[in-house]
């Protein structure tokens, strides 16, 4: 069957733009195309039923075995999705649409029934409309049916789910040990999926890494975990919600089935108390615990203090030295151990070179993927997947020169200017718009040396002078025991007066009053330094942002241990201290007579990111965080920031209107009129949600402008992911862009690999990767109001905002506005919740066990009083 088309209307929705001071690249993209000239026309669908067995993966050996053993049937290799479905090229009975088969496994008594029967005949030509811009469902069930088919052959190798996108392999060369400490397993996996582009069907081939569980003991793994080596430990509040976010849903058996009990696979739905305090009611009625069961049945536990397991509806509780966790299973959940996360980044390829070997690898006969030799689905349905990675035509968009006070001509390296600040600089670089800093306190709440903390405070306050930041009078608290005030170059005896750092935000008044008591008002900025134990950072957080309404800036004792007198380090947390006081460190140079002089910026304009920040896994009773960041003056480098709490698992934001409506009155309140032009820059939405999403916010973004009383208006919308695997990669060693042998910041494809089923969308590589391979942003328009904006102007704009992020001295990855709202709505999280409110689960950490509780989230979430910059 041969595909052939362009996308909606026949053509790109954009023309393709090479710009005068644009340099052309080619490079290489990790989509191999699909081939289907032999494929069938038709996909016969079929019921598979076997009403005994519900475990998937039996069900996966039950249909691969009917297939072998029945090969005048299935004189095709048939795919089956892991549930009830089964794809056949070929129909599989003559004058027929069912077919019953008797199955016994070797070594097992039961006889299996196995039902087989047609329910459907598919059009594989229906698969056309995807690549022509028109999605249809018979399109994207043709689309999910190949799916199946292409990655069939290395699920069923490596014991996937068959609807798996990722295979991850058990082979040595994919698989490291993290040691005895660890309880995890690194595995390589190597995702692959489906993606049209204009005129053609391409697999998506990438590399990933995949944390697994070693299994054994289940006192062993939660020793691990927990970090002890003493098993009466495991017990207390603390550490069982630590073993919760680690274990629920894992598989187990007994390491000793019970009397008369067959072996079975339990999973863990709680941690519950311990097996001396854990009750139930036996079958005569009384409650006993769940150790005196064990003494009764003769098997008296060893440790009956420590933790029980909790598993299925019934709620069965197992003592945790009876139980053994199954290998291999997948720790999906976030975690904040370094350790782990560096691990996984020393695992995953650092050289792109190296990333795109891995994946040509795994194409290869003998390859964990394998598309050729031996793949009889792949072979038998007429499927082909080239071994080579397209080629693709791509610019470097003109580099951009940055704005510092009095200098406009700041060259770029590869998207940074971070070289500039250095302390050899013939002249050193002071902030666009330094802000003015009368006062400031230090706190050392962490075990740092005085003199090393006295270091880095004589350091930062040299070095924000530097900036052009002013200072009069600097406060410090050392150790949470002294309180050392001194005017700079003045006192050479510091006051002292005590404080206790455990009770924060009397430690923060009390410096307050003295500040006020010498400067007439409270420090503009309170700096902090945190301890390695438990952190602190919500707290400061907190009663700084909520409570007090000051400017916290909270840097960690390690790295004041290492960086204190780093110019490097000093230089980039003054430069966040100066954005978070409404200072503006630098922005992009803006040419005369360009675009956006002469027709964008004549105009008041506003841009605005936009993010939902949702609960992890087993997290169902939190709450998503919706946020949005808005301009605030026109370079686009000042923002405000608004939350909201919305029910989890929405794609749309629900207060999007209010939350607009609000920015406008905030850029109003400070040029005096309102923003006519607006660019909105929408994150965290997966493809198939695009149109649903874009019709409400759009709508919701008109209501907050009528609600405001502007009635004409000009809006871009535009979303923005990298929740994605394609990676570009340079074809020759002249096209590096730096030592990680990365394309060069700028970098964008053309139109060769547009997708068909966007209006207009765009790949842009924006920053300089530092690790690993870069990942490119994904732009697509949904609306666009403005007739002079093609696809040039559109990536030279969000090029631009790519360079305006206050905290940092390179261009970054996504545009500033969206990377702020991602920001905020994390802060959010973690930070602005009030402690005091009941949120329905225990130390607002989830079980999951509870239902959601709208009105006490909405309640408990409160704003900083200050929304500007706080986040930087």
């Amino acid at each position: 069957m041969s595909l052939s088309g362009r996308g909606r209307g026949g053509a790109p929705a954009w023309a393709a733009h090479s710009g005068s001071q644009r340099r052309p690249v080619v490079a290489l993209v990790n989509l191999f195309k699909v081939s289907l000239d032999r494929m069938g026309s038709t996909v016969y669908q079929y019921d598979g039923i076997i009403p005994e067995i519900k475990a998937r993966r039996r069900l996966v050996e039950i249909v691969d075995a009917v297939q072998s053993s029945n090969p005048e049937i299935f004189r095709v290799k048939a795919a089956f999705d892991g549930n009830k479905n089964i794809y056949s090229f070929k129909p599989l009975f003559a004058g027929g649409s069912e077919g019953v088969f008797l199955f016994k496994p070797e070594g097992i008594i039961t006889e299996y029934t196995v039902t087989i029967r047609l329910v459907a005949e598919v059009k594989a030509g229906d698969i056309k409309g995807l690549i022509n811009g028109n999605p249809s469902e018979a399109a994207i069930n043709v689309s999910n049916i190949l799916q199946i088919f292409i990655s069939q052959h290395s699920n069923i190798q490596f014991h996937r789910p068959l609807s798996s996108k990722i295979v991850y392999s058990t082979l040595a060369e994919h698989t490291h040990d993290l040691g005895n400490h660890s309880p995890f397993l690194l595995h390589r996996g190597f995702f692959q999926s489906i993606r049209p582009i204009a005129g053609h069907l391409m697999m998506n081939i990438d590399v990933t890494a995949g944390v697994m569980f070693k299994g054994g003991p289940l006192i062993d793994v939660c020793m691990v975990i927990l970090g002890t080596n003493n098993i009466r430990e495991l017990q207390g509040h603390q550490k069982r919600d630590i073993l919760r976010r680690f274990l629920k849903g894992l598989p187990f058996k007994m390491i000793k089935p019970l009397r008369g009990g067959k072996e079975r696979v339990y999973r863990i739905t709680d941690i519950s108390r311990s097996a001396s305090e854990s009750t139930f009611s036996n079958k005569e009625g009384e409650e006993m615990t769940v150790a005196d069961h064990f003494k009764n049945t003769g098997r008296p536990l060893q440790f009956p203090t420590i933790f029980c397991v909790q598993a299925g509806k019934a709620k069965f509780l197992f003592p945790m030295e009876f139980c053994k966790l199954l290998p291999g299973q997948q720790f999906k959940k976030t975690t904040s151990d370094g350790d782990l996360s560096a691990a996984i980044l020393k695992f995953t390829p650092r050289d792109p070179r190296a990333r795109l070997e891995y994946i040509t690898g795994a194409l290869k006969p003998m390859g964990v993927l394998n598309y050729h030799e031996g793949n009889s689905y792949l072979n038998q349905a007429g499927i082909s997947i080239d071994s080579s990675p397209l080629k693709v035509p791509g610019t470097i968009l003109a580099p951009l020169c940055m704005t510092f006070k009095g200098r406009t001509d700041v060259a770029l390296q590869n998207g940074s200017w971070n070289s500039q600040f250095a302390k050899h600089s013939a002249s050193p670089l002071k902030a666009y718009k330094p802000a003015e800093i009368k006062s400031w306190c230090f706190f050392n709440f962490a075990s740092l040396r005085r003199d090393s903390f006295q270091s880095f405070v004589q350091g930062l306050v040299s070095k924000s002078a530097e900036l052009g930041m002013s200072e009069v009078i600097t406060s410090i608290t050392s150790g949470g025991i002294d309180v050392l005030w001194f005017h700079i170059g003045v006192d050479t005896h510091p006051e002292v007066i005590t404080s206790s750092p455990q009770d924060i935000a009397t430690a923060f008044k009390q410096a307050g009053t003295l500040a006020n008591g010498r400067t007439g008002s409270w420090p503009q900025i309170i700096v902090v330094v945190l301890p390695n134990g438990p952190d602190v950072r919500a707290q400061v957080r907190y009663i700084a942002d909520i409570e007090l309404g000051v400017r916290v800036q909270c840097v960690h004792q390690d790295k004041v241990n290492k960086n204190h007198s780093s110019s490097q380090y000093l230089t980039n947390v003054a430069l966040k201290i100066n954005a978070k006081l409404s200072g503006v460190n630098c922005v992009p140079t803006i040419v005369p007579n360009d675009w956006m002089q002469k027709s964008l910026l004549i105009k008041p304009t506003m841009v605005i990111g936009a993010d939902i920040s949702s609960p992890g896994p087993g997290e169902q009773n939190r709450p998503s965080i919706a946020g949005i960041t808005a301009s605030l003056d026109f370079s686009f480098a000042s923002y405000w920031a608004q939350t909201r709490v919305q029910q989890p698992g929405l794609s749309a934001i629900q207060d999007l209107g209010p939350m607009v409506e609000a920015a406008i009155h905030h850029f109003k309140r400070e040029h005096k009129v309102p923003p006519i032009q607006l660019f909105y820059y929408r994150d965290g939405v997966s493809d198939s949600e695009f149109d649903t999403v874009h019709q409400q916010e759009y709508q919701a973004i008109k209501d907050a402008y009528h609600q405001a009383g502007i009635e004409e208006f000009k809006c871009m919308f535009l979303f923005v992911t990298k929740r994605h695997h394609v990676r570009f990669f340079p074809v020759s060693e002249q096209d590096f862009g730096g030592r990680t042998k990365n394309l060069p910041a700028g970098w964008v494809a053309n139109n060769s690999i547009a997708s068909p089923l966007c209006k207009g969308d765009f790949w842009l590589l924006s920053h300089a990767g530092l690790l690993g391979t870069s990942r490119p942003s994904h732009y697509v328009l949904m609306h666009n109001d403005f007739n002079f904006m093609e696809q040039k102007e559109v990536e030279e704009l969000s090029y631009y905002l790519c360079h305006v992020h206050q905290g940092a001295s390179c261009s970054v990855s996504i545009p500033t506005p969206i990377y702020y709202a991602d920001k905020v709505c994390d802060m959010t999280r973690k930070y602005y919740f009030d402690p005091a409110v009941d949120y329905g689960d225990s130390n607002m950490s989830s079980s999951g066990s509870t239902p959601f509780n709208e009105t006490a989230w909405k309640r408990g979430l409160k704003q900083p009083k200050d929304p500007r910059m706080y986040w930087v």
